[in-house]
């Protein structure tokens, strides 16, 4: 079930939404552990989101925050509050949003994964900024984009400026939008 999952996930970051589908499902078929079960429920979360679905997103993400909780796995819990956030702003519910991302941003204190603190700091960002904190936004987005260079992940990176970038746009602040998009870009590029 581990290799299944980690192929699911090599091929979610891909955007192979149907093999990540298919490895997702051939883990959930051996899967007992409470942390895999949770983790492979997050990324069911993910596909689903992708894929455009957003009741069968919303229900895995609850199957995995459930599972997580009774098996006292934090990390995993995070990240289905993660996905719930994401949901929520998919359905226009910031505030709703912005309270899932905390409880997200608190449980990345104890992954050991690095990307959950940066993809909760850039949804968090995305969150504020829906609601007017724009430069509470722009201080997540420059948190998360921190964290990024210190990994290394420059895919990762020109996503979260990217995001920044939208953040900007949507508040009129159009240069700053511009330099962000520029550093996506060129992190993209690279």
């Amino acid at each position: 079930p581990g290799l299944e999952w980690a192929l699911a996930r090599a091929h979610l970051r891909r955007g192979d939404l149907a093999a990540a589908d298919h490895h997702l499902d051939a883990a959930a078929s051996g899967a007992t552990e409470p942390g895999l079960v949770a983790g492979i429920l997050v990324d069911r979360s993910v596909v689903r989101r992708r894929a455009g679905d957003p009741v069968g997103a919303v229900a895995a993400a609850r199957g995995a925050l459930q599972v997580a909780e009774r098996g006292g796995q934090d990390a995993a819990a995070g990240a289905a509050h993660r996905m719930l956030g994401l949901a929520a702003m998919d359905a226009g519910e910031p505030a709703a949003a912005i309270d899932e991302l905390r409880l997200a941003l608190a449980a990345a204190d104890t992954d050991p994964d690095p990307t959950a603190r940066i993809t909760a700091l850039a949804a968090l960002a995305m969150a504020t900024g829906a609601i007017g904190e724009v430069d509470t936004a722009v201080g997540h987005g420059a948190a998360a984009v921190e964290a990024c260079r210190r990994i290394g992940d420059r895919h990762l990176e020109a996503a979260v400026e990217n995001h920044l970038a939208d953040v900007l746009h949507a508040a009129g602040r159009e240069e700053d939008a511009i330099d962000h998009l520029r550093r996506a870009v060129e992190a993209f590029a690279e």
